[in-house]
This record gives C-alpha cells, sequence and structure tokens, in this order.
C-alpha cells in the first residue's frame, strides 16, 4: 500500500451481508482461495448481485461450487502461478462471453435453490424407501425421513446369507467357484497398502486348507482372482504354492491365468496387447502424483497401469485424492479414447487397463469353457471392490 494507498484493505473481521452485498455488486471480479471450505455460498450470492457489471470469479479447486458452477475458473490456491493466470484469463475474457457464462451462472441459482435441493433429497428418499417395500424388507426400522447418513448396510439390497450358500452347495454336485483375493494379499505383500478398504487379515495357512479342502471335493472347480502379478502371488504363497495344483489362478485382472490341473510356473496370456498407451498415462500420473501428497504409480503390470492415491492415512488426504483421482479419470479418458483400453476408477485408485483384460471378461471366459463340457450347477462368486461389479455383469 505504501506506492497505491487503500490498494489493499484487510479486514480481520465478519462482513455483514448488507456490506458483502453492496461491495459485490460494484466490483469486477471475485477471487475465492479457500482450501477448506466444501460448502461455500460467497460465489452464488456474487453471481445474483452482479447485475449489469457479469463479473466473474476465480475459485478454489477445493470449493464444492466450482465443479457445479458453470463458467467458473478454477485454480489451485497453493500454486500462485496458476492462480495468476486464472485471474489474467478472467480479465481479459471478452464481454460477450462475461454475458454469456453470467447469465448460465444466474440460471444456475435460480434453479438450484435450498427448497428445490430439499425436494430432490426427499424424491430420493421416497424412491428407496418403495423400491425396500418391493423387496420386502421393514422401511420402519431402515428408512428414515430427514438429513442423516445411512451407513452402507442399510443400503437397500438382497444380501447374500451364509445359510444360502451352505444350503445350494449340499444341493448341487458340479461347483464354479471363483474368488478375488486382493484383500487378502494387500495388507501382506503391500503393508502400504493396508488402509485401501478394509483388510482382512488371514493366514496362509487358513486360506490353504480351505482351498485344499474345497479342490479335494469332487466336482469342485476353483478359480482365484487377483490385480497382483504372478510374482506377488508366488510369493504370498511361497514354498505352499504346490497345494494349489488343482486351483485355477488368474493375475493381472485375468491377463495371465492357469487353469487346474496344469503346471505352477504355467502363465498363458489371454490377449495380445497394444503399445503406445502406456506412456501417455504415466506421464499425467505423475503430474497427478507431485500435486498429490502420498500418492504413487504402480506401472509393473503388463497390462495395466494404475495411479494409487491413499496408500497411507497419515501421509495422504482421502478427500483430496478422491477428487483429484476423479479429475485424473476424466483426463484419462479424453487423452486415451482412441487407444484399446479401458480407464476405471477404484476406491482409492484409477487404473488404465487394455481392452479385454479384466476380470469379468476373464470370469466369462471360464464359464463359456465350463459350459462347453456339460456346465456347472452352482456358481459362487467373491470380490470386494467397486471396479469388480464387471464380475456381477457376466
Amino acid at each position: 500500500n505504501v506506492r497505491y494507498p487503500g490498494l489493499v484493505m484487510l479486514y480481520q473481521r465478519r462482513m455483514p451481508f448488507s456490506e458483502r452485498v453492496s461491495l459485490f455488486s460494484c466490483s469486477d471480479m471475485l477471487v475465492n482461495a479457500a482450501v477448506r471450505h466444501g460448502l461455500n455460498l460467497i460465489p452464488f450470492e456474487y453471481v445474483l448481485c452482479g447485475g449489469d457489471k457479469h463479473g466473474g470469479f476465480v475459485v478454489s479447486e477445493f470449493l464444492g461450487c466450482s465443479r457445479v458452477m458453470p463458467g467458473a475458473v478454477r485454480t489451485n490456491p497453493w500454486r500462485d502461478e496458476c492462480t495468476a493466470k486464472a485471474i489474467y484469463k478472467l480479465l481479459t475474457q471478452q464481454p460477450h462471453q462475461k454475458a454469456f457464462w453470467h447469465q448460465l451462472q444466474v440460471e444456475f441459482c435460480i434453479n438450484n435453490t435450498v427448497v428445490s435441493w430439499a425436494d430432490k433429497a426427499f424424491l430420493d428418499m421416497k424412491r428407496i424407501r418403495d423400491l425396500m417395500m418391493s423387496l420386502g424388507e421393514d422401511v420402519r426400522s431402515r428408512c428414515r425421513v430427514g438429513i442423516a447418513k445411512m451407513p452402507h448396510k442399510e443400503m437397500s439390497q438382497k444380501y447374500l446369507k451364509v445359510d444360502q450358500v451352505y444350503e445350494a452347495y449340499q444341493q448341487t454336485t458340479t461347483r464354479l467357484i471363483i474368488v478375488d483375493i486382493d484383500l487378502i494379499l494387500r495388507p501382506i505383500l503391500h503393508p502400504e497398502k493396508a488402509h485401501e478398504g478394509r483388510a482382512l487379515l488371514a493366514t496362509k495357512h487358513s486360506i490353504l486348507r480351505c482351498l485344499r479342502n474345497l479342490s479335494s471335493e469332487s466336482g469342485n472347480y476353483i478359480f482365484l482372482l487377483s490385480s497382483n502379478t504372478p510374482e506377488e502371488i508366488r510369493q504370498f504363497f511361497g514354498d505352499e504354492m504346490v497345494a494349489l495344483a488343482q486351483v485355477g489362478l488368474a493375475a493381472e485382472d485375468g491377463f495371465w491365468y492357469k487353469w487346474p490341473g496344469s503346471e505352477l510356473d504355467r502363465w498363458d496370456a489371454r490377449v495380445p496387447l497394444t503399445n503406445g498407451w502406456k506412456e501417455g498415462a504415466f506421464g499425467l500420473m505423475s503430474q497427478y502424483m507431485q500435486r498429490t501428497n502420498g500418492s504413487y504409480i504402480e506401472d509393473d503390470k503388463e497390462a495395466s497401469i494404475t495411479w494409487h492415491w491413499s496408500s497411507s492415512r497419515e501421509r495422504s488426504n482421502h478427500e483430496f485424492g478422491a477428487m483429484q483421482g476423479k479429475e485424473l479419470h476424466n483426463h484419462l479418458q479424453e487423452m486415451l479414447a482412441h487407444f484399446p483400453v479401458r480407464v476405471v476408477i477404484g476406491r482409492t485408485y484409477v487404473r488404465v487397463r487394455h481392452e479385454g483384460v479384466t476380470k469379468g471378461s476373464f470370469v466369462e471366459h471360464v464359464i463359456k469353457h465350463y459350459n462347453n463340457r456339460g456346465g456347472v450347477d452352482m456358481l459362487f462368486i467373491i470380490a470386494d471392490d467397486v471396479a469388480d461389479e464387471d464380475l456381477f455383469n457376466v
């Protein structure tokens, strides 16, 4: 303020609404650089006070409105050069562009009021209640009216009961059992990933005992699926790998696999790979790794590359990582649109994998194999991740 007196005014108090509205109505730009303020209504107030000035605003990417408000210029407030570029972009915007975006912003604020938000929330609750009633569930103890967090187990869905599994097992003679074992391998092979979901610690002895008992019974065909490499699976089981001779194995989401009864060292590749996409995905993931504390890239697999954003609860902010993961997912889809790959987002990771290399496609391949040989009486699949949903769509 020595060179330009009064240019910067610092207020360390709560500004009254009337004073804030007056300031908004005569300003050309709003810069909101909050770092932890999801529900921030200041940009909405600024839009409705704009009038004929058609003022724009630069908002932090950590604000919830930055992703829904049309025409918002988003920036990372931790990077001064990014914020400076965002301000310059808004200052040099053409008048007709400002008028266009301001009109969309005003319409958004008018059409998305607290009342409309509450109506949508109650309509969603009504749909959930109707669905629960159609499934025969007790809505009195599970469906609540109001704003509350519902535990995941209270979501409307049919749960598979252990008694039903035992009954189906006893009534059938041929069974195809497919189990995703990532939840078992993760905390042992990769202790830094132990917090990625609920890790169930189980000893190799108990796992192998169950597998031996199941595989020794006539009519059982067992497959273990994993996103890990064949080397990591061998590392987990070690010298006791010989106990899996009658168990089918699939590594890297089904890219490498072995049939039950085949040699333990014989792993077949299921699809031919296309080159050129991994380098671009790695470069973009590296940028997000630098911006997201505690994240890392897993690029030791043949048919996929993965960016993890939550390797440790202490080193990485999970909420920020999830937001970065969604943004990376969108960027990768745009960049790799012409390559034969798929971009999937899991609980704590974003993965680019070659087309046709999914656990679901592998399970479909296995089912067709056994159907050509007379089929099975029972199909039982266990998985633990959002990215494993394609297993149940086969």
